[in-house]
Formats: structure tokens, sequence, C-alpha cells
């Protein structure tokens, strides 16, 4: 991922989950996911592929992880 925008969107994060008074719990959730990602290759290699449209991606995430984080 391009590291400025990968900053620009862990900025927002931060800043939206200070607001929320949330920071501990998306820390957390953060760390589940790279966690998750970290230990399979073959969901790392899901996400950062190319030919998988954003839609497929987001309904993925939404499966694995609904009401989980």
């Amino acid at each position: 991922m391009n590291s400025k925008i990968a900053r620009r969107y862990s900025l927002a994060l931060y800043e939206e989950a200070g607001i929320r008074s949330i920071l501990e719990d998306v820390a957390v959730d953060a760390l589940t996911v790279i966690s998750l990602i970290d230990s399979s290759r073959e969901l790392e290699l899901f996400f950062k592929s190319p030919i998988i449209d954003k839609d497929k991606k987001q309904s993925i995430v939404t499966e694995i992880f609904e009401g989980k984080i």
C-alpha cells in the first residue's frame, strides 16, 4: 500500500477514535486484523490482489469480522 495513503487513513482512524474515546478498542481491533492477515498467506494475497474488486473484499471483511470488531 502506498505509504502516503496508509498514513492518511491511519491518522483519520486515530483522530476519529480519539473523538469517540475508543482509542484502546480500535488499537485492539487493528492488532487483531493485522495478526490474522499476518498468520494467513492466503488472506494476505487476497487483500493484495488487484484482480479482486473492493466490493468483494469488503464483503469478505464483513463476513470474517462481523460482530467481532
